[in-house]
C-alpha cells in the first residue's frame, strides 16, 4: 500500500484502524504484563495490591533516649542523627550517657 497514492478520505479510515488496532495491542499487553505482574506477586506471598502499597523505606519508631543533658534533664538525645547543640558543648558525650540504657 502507498500512502502517497490515497485519498483524504482513505487516509483518515487508515488512520482510524490504526488508532483501533493500536489500542488492541495495548490492552493486549496490559493484560499480560498484570498477569505477571499477580504470580510475581503471589511468589512473595503477597497480593497485587499489597505489593503496590508497599513502603520499603517505613519510618522508624522514635528511639529511646541515651543521653540526657546535666544541665536541664528534659533535653534527650537518643544517639541517632545530629548531635545537639547542649551535646556538642559536652567534652565527652559518655559522661550524658543515662545508666539504665548502657
Amino acid at each position: 500500500m502507498n500512502i502517497d497514492e490515497l485519498t483524504i478520505p482513505e487516509l483518515k479510515a487508515l488512520s482510524e484502524r490504526c488508532g483501533d488496532r493500536i489500542d488492541q495491542i495495548k490492552d493486549s499487553e496490559i493484560k499480560k504484563l498484570r498477569d505477571e505482574f499477580k504470580a510475581k506477586a503471589e511468589t512473595l506471598g503477597m497480593t497485587a495490591s499489597g505489593v503496590l502499597a508497599f513502603d520499603a523505606k517505613k519510618r522508624r519508631a522514635a528511639g529511646k533516649p541515651k543521653y540526657r543533658n546535666p544541665a536541664d534533664p528534659a533535653q534527650t538525645w537518643t544517639g541517632r542523627g545530629k548531635r545537639p547543640g547542649w551535646a556538642k558543648e559536652v567534652g565527652d558525650i559518655e559522661v550524658c550517657r543515662i545508666p539504665d540504657v548502657a
